[in-house]
Order: structure tokens, then sequence, then C-alpha cells
């Protein structure tokens, strides 16, 4: 039970102390003892002590407020709550000083049943959590004493925005034995917040740690914790004869807990729950900040008649969504919303002019949304969507969306203000997603097309990690579908080949792709007969208006046109992270990938050249592959390597994925296949590292998607053409036979 001693505790326990607050009436009628101010800056941080039987002049209470104001609060407030009081009581308030409450036990609880329980809680403490929430708390603790304790329950009970609670001496028992209320645990329940409980050797040991109510506090909040003081008596902390080394040292102690326990709890992030409906809207650019700055909160999205439900109780503020609640508190409007989440996250300047830029930003982004809200009561769907191709080519639609593309196109950072991403990016990414996604008729994914530099930021803000890792997790959500990057696509023939390790790759960096597969197509007899590519040199001539370079495979990636097997790995290597952490590794990926194109050249001229003797051929490309000249010891050296440096064998680099593995692991397991087909040795059998990485690199979570999917069980790993592999696992193709593999094309 050790706690820090902080320098200055001991003049608080001081015989002769003087409060250094003043008496104050605050809205709603309750008398209050007041320390502190909020800070004309900053979060402000209050606290309500609540008393014992003595009233908010009894005992140390003035003095444990002034403490707690010096160390954990900005404002502190002691209210006069147990009125009419018991023989004038102290000030007025509770039970006189002198009043021994163990000789006349019977007379304290007549009086303590008497007491106007709900208007203490419902009006009196509820006026000062309004007050304090009005003065700017945005954390606010009860610290309840002896009776205060009980009533500091019942409030944080009914009242979310309790960030806290320091029960010292807890008396929750009382409403049960004086008024025939819930139990102590049923009491505890309703309490979400963490709570301290200090409690002495005569409290019931239900207070203790491993007590009943001890535990249900923790049932509920996993934060709560009992620390109990077994030498002292109830209420030592207010009243206990300091002159007593032991009562002194304790009370110390128990002042310094409460203190770390505020200051650790006033210090937590806040706790935020956003509400909106289940459909992007005004609320996913505030859901977006959230998720990139690692921010926790809940994601409440409520149906139309939960809606209706929470209007009626009275539960959202001025009848609108989104609400973001923060810690209870709520807030409303989209664009106050998202600036709090930005300045919460960072994603928000702390610069004036930057944040007057932002807020430009939100505020175009506004009025354009709203050229289309006449559109929305249009109920013929075909009129609606003629209204909306009207707003897209209106003055103003074209006037706010060309300042942003002009914007972008001179950014030497990619983003709409300062160098970094701000709400500004999240806004603007956001409303082009939702607008491209097809959710209102007359407009398309087709809407940024004259605007190529949104569409790189749509694609840029897309790609961010925490954002496509959120929008992977929500598969099947139509509405959300144009939130991820507008897909890559990877062009070869409708076979494996040299196109199977660029898939696989993509698919293990999790980006979405668009597989165009060029089929060989049969020629009729009376045309020669064999095999039509009409198909691709068709796309291609097209193609060459675009890269004069244009081949198989190939990348198409927003306006750019990849080709050449080496730079689409290079390109999908950089994009994905996937090309080496250092320049030595950089390099490393180069040489490794023209070594194996050196292996792909041989297996090409194996499985495409004229044989007499397939089978003779196929022991002969094993041979050299394995010889101890040939390409594969050198790639079995290398993972040797890796594996001496550290890496467990799955990786060419070591430590981590690279371009080069997809492309090693491709053509390897083609020419495993080829072995077993023609019942010869593994390529990889006297290699056991090239063995261990066969194994060990499929087997990595993120290569299940690619290898489970049709474009890998079954796509032929050759053209129809070749003398193996023609057909689906290492089958041979033959003419008039059907081809369902052509049919593969799509978005994988």
């Amino acid at each position: 039970m050790a706690s820090p001693l902080l320098p200055d505790t001991q003049s608080y326990l001081c015989a002769t102390y003087v409060g250094k607050g003043h008496e104050e009436t605050v809205p709603g009628g309750v008398q209050c003892y007041i320390v502190g101010r909020s800070p004309h800056d900053g979060p402000c941080r209050g606290v309500v002590l609540l008393p014992d039987i003595r009233g908010f002049q009894g005992g140390r209470i003035r003095a444990v407020a002034d403490f707690l104001a010096r160390y954990t609060a900005d404002i502190v407030l002691v209210p006069k709550l147990l009125a009419p009081p018991l023989d004038r009581g102290t000030q007025g308030d509770g039970v006189p000083e002198d009043f021994d409450d163990v000789d006349q036990q019977d007379r304290l609880h007549a009086w303590l049943r008497l007491l106007p329980w709900k208007e203490c809680v419902d009006h009196k403490i509820h006026s000062l959590l309004v007050h304090l929430k009005a003065l700017g708390a945005s954390k606010i603790a009860l610290v309840g004493c002896g009776v205060g304790g009980l009533l500091a329950t019942l409030a944080a009970a009914t009242n979310p925005t309790v960030s806290c609670l320091c029960l010292i001496s807890p008396s929750l028992h009382l409403l049960e034995l004086l008024l025939g209320g819930p139990s102590p645990e049923a009491l505890a329940a309703r309490v979400s917040s963490p709570v301290l409980l200090l409690s002495a050797r005569d409290d019931s040991r239900t207070y203790w740690p491993g007590g009943t109510v001890t535990d249900t506090f923790r049932q509920r909040n996993l934060e709560s914790r009992s620390e109990p003081f077994a030498e002292m008596r109830r209420g030592f902390v207010l009243h206990g004869e300091l002159h007593n080394a032991t009562v002194h040292r304790d009370v110390r102690q128990a002042l310094e807990l409460a203190v770390v326990f505020l200051k650790e709890h006033f210090r937590k992030p806040p706790k935020l729950r956003l509400t909106y409906f289940s459909i992007p809207g005004r609320a996913e650019m505030t859901r977006l900040t959230l998720i990139v700055g690692g921010v926790a909160f809940e994601d409440r999205r409520v149906t139309r008649g939960q809606w209706e439900e929470m209007k009626s109780r009275g539960d959202v503020t001025v009848q609108q969504l989104p609400m973001l609640e923060v810690d209870g508190h709520k807030l409303c409007q989209s664009k106050a919303i998202v600036r709090y989440a930005g300045r919460l996250t960072g994603l928000y300047p702390s610069d004036p002019f930057l944040g007057a830029e932002v807020d430009m930003v939100l505020d175009m982004l506004f009025d354009r949304l709203q050229l289309f809200t006449p559109t929305v009561s249009i109920e013929n769907p075909l009129a609606a969507a003629t209204s909306r191709q009207t707003v897209l080519k209106s003055d103003g639609f074209c006037r706010l969306t060309g300042f942003f593309e002009d914007r972008l196109c001179h950014s030497a950072s990619g983003f709409l203000v300062g160098g970094r991403l701000t709400v500004a990016d999240i806004a603007l990414y956001a409303d082009h997603s939702a607008l491209c996604g097809g959710w209102l008729d007359g407009i398309d994914e087709k809407l940024l097309e004259p605007y190529p530099n949104l569409q790189r930021h749509r694609n840029f803000i897309a790609s961010l990690p925490a954002i496509k890792v959120h929008y992977v997790k929500v598969q099947g959500d139509s509405l959300r579908a144009k939130f991820k990057p507008d897909p890559i696509v990877i062009g070869y023939w409708s076979i494996q080949g040299l196109g199977a390790g660029l898939r696989m790759m993509a698919m293990y960096a999790g980006a979405p792709i668009r597989v165009e597969n060029f089929k060989l197509t049969e020629k009729p007899e009376e045309e020669g007969g064999g095999f039509s590519g009409k198909e691709w040199f068709t796309e291609k001539a097209a193609m060459k208006l675009r890269n004069p370079l244009s081949n198989l495979p190939f990348l198409i990636d927003g306006e750019l046109v990849i080709c050449q097997s080496n730079a689409c790995y290079a390109y999908l290597g950089r994009k994905f992270g996937l090309w080496g952490d250092t320049p030595l590794e950089q390099i490393l990926c180069e040489e490794l990938l023209g070594e194996l194109s050196d292996l792909k050249s041989l297996n090409s001229a194996f499985v495409y050249g004229q044989h007499d003797d397939v089978l003779g051929a196929a022991a002969q490309l094993l041979a050299k592959l394995t010889h101890k000249n040939g390409i594969l010891p050198k790639i079995d050296a290398t993972l040797r390597e890796s594996t001496e440096k550290g890496g467990a064998g799955a990786f060419l680099l070591g430590t981590h994925a690279s371009a080069p593995d997809f492309a090693l692991w491709t053509i390897l397991h083609q020419l495993q296949v080829m072995a077993r087909v023609f019942d010869l040795p593994s390529p990889s059998s006297t290699f056991p590292h090239l063995d261990v990485f066969m194994r060990l690199f499929a087997a990595q979570p993120e290569n299940s998607k690619y290898l489970d999917s049709p474009l890998h069980t079954q796509l032929p790993f050759n053209n129809k053409t070749a003398c193996f592999g023609s057909a689906p696992d290492g089958a041979t193709f033959h003419p008039g036979m059907p081809a369902p593999f052509d049919q593969l094309s799509g978005l994988y």
C-alpha cells in the first residue's frame, strides 16, 4: 500500500489549518465551499467532495478539499447537503462536531431516515456536476466520506460523466439498512467508473479486498480496488487524532493514495462513444480520424427506430446525429466533432493559420455536399439521378471541386494543408469515397475521372495502413466498397506463369486487385488450327498509347502502366514495403530477381520447346538447375546466410518478406509439381534451406488468400501450347478440352 510522499502534505494536517477557499451558492441554490478556479486554457478537472455526517465544515473536510485542489483538480466543491441538520449541526449542516454517533446511533439513524435523499442526488449533486461542466470541466471525480460515499455512488450510478470515485469509509449499506433500498452489491453493480475504497478496521469486510462489494465494483471496472487501513477506525481521515503518530501516518497515506488514484484517471484518455447510423454519412470522417490517431472509441450505429427512441428519451443533444460522448459529455455538429477528434489525435494543426485552412476545407466540403440536399427529397429515382447530374455540372460543384484539385496539384507533400496528414485530408477522402460508392443514383465511381490529383489523393489516403486495415475488416459492406484503394490491375495470360508472383504479392499486402487474364483461343482448322493470342494483341495495341513498352505481365495503378516482370516486382515491392529496409537489402532484391529471371527463362525454354523426349528434357532442366554451379544452390546459400543472421528460413531477407520471395515460391512450386508429374526428384529435396522456405513461406497467414483463390488452385502453370502444365495441376491441355480457367478475370 505504498504511496508517494507529497512534499507539503503535512501543512494540510496542521491543527491550525485555515481553508484557502470561500463559500458560495452555485446555480441550483447549493451552498458550497469552493477552492480553485477554471484554467484559462487547457483541460479543466473538477472534484465534488461529499462530506460525512458532520457536513461541509466538519473535521478536516476543507483541508482535504484544499489538498485535492493542490494536487489533483482545478476546482473542488464541498456542498452543504445534510439539511435540515440534527441539533443545528455543524454550521447548519449534518450533525454537531461533538456528536457521539456510537452512543446515539438510534437517534442518528432516525435523522438519516428523514433526509431528502432523492433531492440530494437528483438536485443538489446534479447541480454541482452541471456547474462544473459549465466551468469547462471535462473530467469530474466524486470523493465521498462516510454517508457522502453513499451519495457519491448513487450519483455515479446515474451520471456517466463521472470519471472515477474515491470512497473513504464507505457506507453503501446504509440505504438498505435505513430505507430498505438495494443492497451494497446491487448499488455497486450500477457503477461503471473505477472506484477506490479506503476502508477502516470497523468497516464491513465487504469493502475490503476480496469482499463482495469490492468484487462487484471490479466486475464492472477492473481498475477498481480497495486499500484497507487495519489499525484505523471509521472517520479517521477527517476526524482521527493527529497527535497519534499512527493515525497521522495513515491519514497522510490515505490522502496520498486518493491523489494518485485521481491523477491517474484524470490523465487517462477520455472515454468516447460516437453515435450515428450505419451509413458513412457525416460520421465517417470522425471514425477515421480516431482510427488513424489510435484512439479507442465505441462506434455505436443505430437504426432509425433506435434513433426515434433516443429522441423520445431525450438522450441526444438538440435532436441531431452524429453525436460524440466524451466521458459522458455530449457533442453534436459533425465539424465540431471532427475538429475535437483532430485535436485529440494530433491531426488538427496547432498553428492558428493552418487550423483556419483546415476549417476552410471542412466548410467548403459542407457547402459542396449541401448542393445535393434538394435532390434527396425527389421521389422519382430517374428524376433524382438527373438532378444530381445537373449538380455535378454546376458552377458551384465544379468551382469547389476544382479548388481541391488545384490545391493538391500545387502541394509538394500530397496533403491539403501543410506538410502532413490532417482531418482535412480525411474529410476529403471520406466525401469522395462515399460519393463514388454509388449510394446516390446519378453519381458513380467516374466522379473523379476529370480530377487526377483528387484520384491520387483518394487512393493515397485509402492506402494509409490504419485505414486500409480498417476497411479490410468491413468486407461485404457495399456502402464502403469505394473506401478501399482503387484496385491495381494485373494483366497476364490466363495462366500462373510470370503473373503468379505478382498476384500473390499484392494479395499478401491486402491490396485489392483486378486481374485481367488474356486467353489463347483455338483457331479453326480452315485457319490452320493452333492457337491465337488475338485477345492480348488487340489490347496491346491500345496500351502502347499509354506505354510504348507494353507487354505481359503489366500493372496499371492509377495513371501508371508498368511492364516487364522485374519492373512490376520492384514497383509493388516499393509500394507495399516489400523491397528491403536498407540499401544493401534493396540491392539484394534486384540481384535475386535477376537470378530468378534466368531460372524462369530456362523453364520457359523447356515448357515451350519442341522435345522428342519430354521426360528427358524435364530431367535435364532439373539437373541443370540443381548442379553445383546452377541457380538453386546459389538461392539455397542465400537462404542459409539469412538464417545465420537471425531469420527463421521463411524469407530471403531473413526476418521480413520481400518481392523475390514471391517470385521464388511461385516458380519453385511449378518445378516441384513438374517433378511430381514426371516422377523425378523434387528440385528442393537436396537443398534443406529451400525446402524449409517453401513450407514456411506458404504458411504465412497473409498468403492464405492467394493460395486459397482460383488464381492458384485453378489456373494452369503455362499456356495451352506448353509441353507441361498447360492444364490445372500440371496436366496437359488438348484441343477441344473445356477451359473454365479462362474465365477467372475479375476483382480479388
